[in-house]
Order: structure tokens, then sequence, then C-alpha cells
């Protein structure tokens, strides 16, 4: 069986037993929590993929004290299935999989915004034209970059509009040193 195979099959049977009724949200929420905490610790990924490493038992106790302690137990039944399938390695792609099938089921869009300076007013005009103009919600990721100068990046799934000063100036410099060499 292979990576894409296993993901896709224990993806589509979580999200079958989440379901989508309203009361999903918090086992929604603990994913996005788990992922970005897989994200940040290279070393919780590293023990969760280890079959040697740690035992069933503390995999899932890292787990739980990613999330505090406490684990929806609609996550923490799925979790265990994973575990004690052997499973872990793909966890991380399954609940980024998960993420997405979901995102796209509720019709919300992902965006980063990265400014020079933080601007809650810039990340709500964001919200509310992209929300207009795709009917979509969406969930702004924000970070504050002083390289940019002023301006910023917004990044939407795979399209970029950087409207930073500092991508201005880049572009001028590529456009001189293009005109340049023609000279020469």
């Amino acid at each position: 069986m292979n990576t894409g195979e296993i993901v896709s099959r224990y993806t589509k049977a979580f999200l079958e037993f989440v379901g989508d009724a309203p009361d999903a949200d918090p086992v929604f929420n603990e994913v996005m929590t788990l992922v970005k905490a897989m994200n940040a610790h290279p070393k919780l990924r590293q023990a969760l993929s280890d079959p040697v490493a740690c035992t069933p038992a503390v995999k899932m106790e890292l787990l739980k004290a990613a999330l505090g302690g406490n684990m929806d137990p609609r996550l923490e039944r799925f979790i265990s299935m994973v575990i004690r399938n052997g499973r872990t390695p793909f966890l991380r792609m399954m609940l980024y999989t998960f993420l997405d099938k979901v995102f796209h089921r509720k019709k919300i869009l992902r965006a980063s915004l990265v400014t020079a300076v933080p601007s809650g007013a810039l990340e709500e005009r964001i919200r509310e034209v992209v929300g207009n103009l795709t009917g979509c919600s969406i969930m702004v990721e924000t970070h504050v970059d002083p390289s940019l100068i002023g301006g910023f990046m917004l990044t939407i799934d795979d399209e970029r509009i950087d409207a930073s000063v500092k991508g201005q100036l880049d572009t001028l410099r590529r456009q001189f040193v293009e005109q340049n060499r023609r000279l020469v």
C-alpha cells in the first residue's frame, strides 16, 4: 500500500466518523493545534514516526500534552487507531488532509498575510474583499516581517500578491539590471 492510499483511507474514515455536525468544531480546532505543534517541534514528529523510540502510550501522551492535556474523545479514538495500526509516520499528513477537506467542505480559504508592522485593519479589509470576491470565509494567519519596509504580502492557496516596498524595490533592481545589460 502506498502513502497516498493510506492517508486517503484513514482521512476518509475520520471525516465520516466526525461528520459535519456543529459539534465537530472542537475536533477541527484540536487537529489544527496538533498540526501546528508537529510543525513547530521536529522532535515530536520524530518521536511519533519512530516505531521503537516511544511506546504507543507515550505517543498518545505526547499528543495530549500538545493539546494541553485534554483531547476530544473522537480525535483520541482516531489517533489510537492510527497508533495501534503502526501508521503514526503518516499521522501528520492525515491531519493535513483532514484539514484540507474540512476547509473545502466549509468553504474556508486559508491565507497568509505578512506585513511590515501589525495591522488589524488591513487584515479585516482583506477578509472583507476576498470574502466578497470568492464567497468563502477567510482564515488569515498573520506575521510581521520588518524587512518588508512597508506594505504587505498576501498568499492564498498558491497565489501570492506582493505589495511590499521590498518587493517593489527588488522589481526595480531587476528591471534596472536587465536594461543596463542591454546597453553594455
